[in-house]
């Protein structure tokens, strides 16, 4: 299994670097990704830039290049919620695109056009199980958009 690490600053991923072993870097489209072990797992951090645009970008080159399995997003985040806080660790079981609106269209609120989508789900293997609920999961998509 090898596991993809994705950063938007270098602190982030400065981190996750230092408990790494067999580490050897690569260039690729401008982003330099560390690949290493992190005891028997084989691990490709990058750090990818502020914003998804450069998280997609970075993700789709770990699958396509790096053959990751799975893309684990660290670091600083923005929250639409306010129980969630510095150091408290997120975890979706789904994920909506908030930012985006069709509505004038007739699409309903958070509609993925092309796909017929709101909520797209998460990968369940890597979900933290639930009855750890109380002190590592937190449900990380709360719809907030007009109030909803």
């Amino acid at each position: 299994m090898r596991i993809g690490v994705i950063g938007a600053m270098q602190i982030e991923v400065d981190n996750l670097k230092a408990s790494m072993s067999d580490i050897s870097t690569k260039e690729y489209s401008g982003v330099t990704y560390v690949c290493g072990t992190i005891g028997d797992k084989e691990v490709v951090a990058a750090v990818c830039g502020i914003g998804k645009v450069f998280a997609a970008i970075c993700a789709e080159a770990m699958i396509l290049e790096f053959h990751v399995d799975y893309v684990i997003n660290i670091g600083v985040g923005g929250t639409l919620c306010k129980e969630l806080g510095v150091m408290d660790v997120a975890v979706a079981d789904k994920v909506v695109q908030h930012d985006m609106n069709t509505t004038p269209l007739g699409d309903p609120v958070g509609l993925l056009s092309g796909i017929n989508e709101v909520y797209l789900p998460t990968d369940e293997k890597i979900a933290i199980p639930r009855k750890f609920s109380a002190i590592f999961y937190f449900f990380a998509v709360r719809f907030v958009w007009n109030g909803q």
